[in-house]
């Protein structure tokens, strides 16, 4: 009976181990690769990636592309707004290519264009569109942010996202050309050019993106590198409104690069160089933190609006302080804006007038002196009462080698920006022939800019001199006018749209 015994339970024992080693390869876990994209196989920037039934799950990267720890019986559902989702079983595959569709439900939206406006559903060419619902949400300095990660195809980039003077850069049909900018035209309520950092982000209403060639055409060269169309809100019937936002905001370091700490660098020095050990002093000094501020910005917003619907208005003021990281770099904006609707004659013309108002002043952020605090050595005090050539800060006479805080205090540089436009536009509609509408359009722009700049003579790489001061200015003014004729009809089935144009724009 014993060999029974035991030959029973070494076969027992056997088809535990196989079954076991069946389900370690059955449910080992992997990493797959992917990309995700669009009909027009452009990337999609943002879209979910999650493994079903769990939050387990990633977002796509600027290439669309994204990287996740899966099992083979897992199922991936990818999601973007405004696109229909897709559920992808994994199996044995590593890498994936999936495709989102447009949610059909979404073919009726409304999608401005060049010169004009029509539905999803009777677009050729590439165009996205994004209602104030689909944008992000949150604080921004420039309203651009509102796109970051939601268009397909279009990549969003902010370098020095801890300063609030910085501008985004924005890259939509790839580098076109090497000496000229390769940024997308901006169109702000039919102004072909506008600044964008002088809207503000809480008045937008929709963006609309135009990405191909055939979109954007119509704009020639100007479009070479994609359109962008940015609508804000405009003034609607209905009774008087007042309404205030305000937003209180405080930043921080998630994280950074951190040298060496004193103690560790008086060990690296003794034991590595020790002929360097006159360069160690006796002080613990963080040259980052010595720089730095928590950065506070406070924004504020007040819109009045009402009117019938022969006469409609919508005013807003808006006012924002924001800091950077570094000390005495911060940007002020104050903006007002005032949109008037009016219908005359009989509701044959519709007037539309704009108003818009933009005083920015900023304290640009100094890239050096955050090297500077990086390289610095952190046994060396910040101030030396005694060196009075230098001001009083400590100075270790060295090529490139300067006090990061002296290069801050030392320094003044402002700049300010005022922008005054006026724009009017006149549609008329012919009334004997249903669908025929002429539309004018002018609009007046200024901008005056100046920036003045002062390093005094105990700025670090300037010391032995009377020091050094700047000023530059430009001013520029830009006119626009537009007349176009409209015609858009549905004969049975089919639809008929048709634009005679004619376009001037100087600056």
């Amino acid at each position: 009976m014993k060999p029974c015994v035991k030959h029973a339970l070494f076969t027992t024992l056997l088809f535990v181990a196989l079954l076991s080693s069946g389900q370690t390869h059955l449910f080992a876990q992997r990493t797959i690769q992917g990309v995700v994209v669009d009909t027009m196989n452009d990337p999609i920037i943002g879209a979910s990636v999650l493994v079903k039934g769990t939050t387990q799950g990633t977002v796509t990267d600027l290439s669309g592309s994204f990287e996740l720890e899966v099992n083979p019986s897992d199922v991936l559902l990818v999601s973007y707004i405004g696109y229909l989702s897709v559920e992808q079983p994994v199996g044995d595959r590593s890498e994936f290519t999936i495709r989102l569709a447009e949610d059909v439900k979404m073919l009726d939206d409304v999608v401005v264009i060049g010169y004009g406006s029509t539905t999803k559903k009777e677009l050729t060419g590439s165009v996205t569109s994004m209602k104030k619902d689909d944008l992000n949400q949150g604080t921004f300095t420039n309203a651009m942010g509102m796109l970051q990660g939601k268009v397909a195809g279009l990549q969003i980039v902010n370098p020095s996202g801890a300063d609030p003077t910085a501008s985004y850069e924005i890259l939509l049909r790839g580098t076109n050309t090497l000496s000229a900018g390769q940024g997308p035209l901006v169109i702000v309520d039919g102004v072909v050019g506008a600044d964008i950092r002088n809207i503000n982000f809480q008045e937008v209403e929709s963006i609309d993106v135009l990405k191909d060639g055939s979109a954007a055409a119509i704009y020639g060269t100007r479009g070479t590198n994609g359109v962008i169309i940015i609508t804000t809100k405009r003034a609607k019937a209905g009774k008087t409104e007042v309404a205030y936002e305000g937003q209180l905001t405080a930043g921080v370091v998630s994280r950074r690069a951190k040298p060496l700490s004193a103690s560790q660098y008086r060990s690296v020095i003794r034991t590595y160089r020790p002929e360097l050990d006159s360069y160690i002093f006796d002080h613990e000094t963080d040259w980052f933190k010595e720089i730095t501020q928590t950065p506070v910005s406070h924004k504020h917003n007040l819109s009045i609006s009402g009117g019938s619907e022969t006469f409609s208005h919508h005013t807003s003021f808006n006012y924002e302080k924001s800091q950077g990281l570094q000390k005495r770099n911060e940007a002020e904006k104050l903006v007002a804006r005032t949109n008037i609707r009016q219908s005359i004659l009989d509701k044959w013309m519709d007037l539309d007038y704009n108003i818009n108002l933009a005083h920015r002043t900023y304290n640009p952020v100094s890239t050096d002196a955050f090297m500077q605090a990086f390289t610095h050595n952190p046994t060396e005090p910040v101030y030396d009462a005694s060196n009075t050539e230098a001001g009083g800060y400590s100075r270790i006479s060295a090529m490139s080698y300067y006090n990061p805080v002296a290069m801050i205090k030392e320094r003044d540089h402002e700049s300010v920006t005022d922008n005054y436009g006026v724009n009017v536009r006149a549609s008329l509609h012919i009334k004997p022939v249903p669908g025929l509408k002429w539309e004018n359009f002018i609009s007046l722009q200024k901008e005056d800019y100046e920036s003045r700049e002062y390093y005094s003579h105990y700025y670090p790489s300037l010391i032995g001199t009377d020091g050094q001061a700047y000023i530059s200015n430009y001013k520029e003014n830009d006119t626009q006018y537009e007349s176009t004729i409209h015609y858009a009809n549905n004969l049975g089935k089919h639809s008929v749209q048709a634009l005679l144009g004619y376009n001037y724009q100087y600056t």
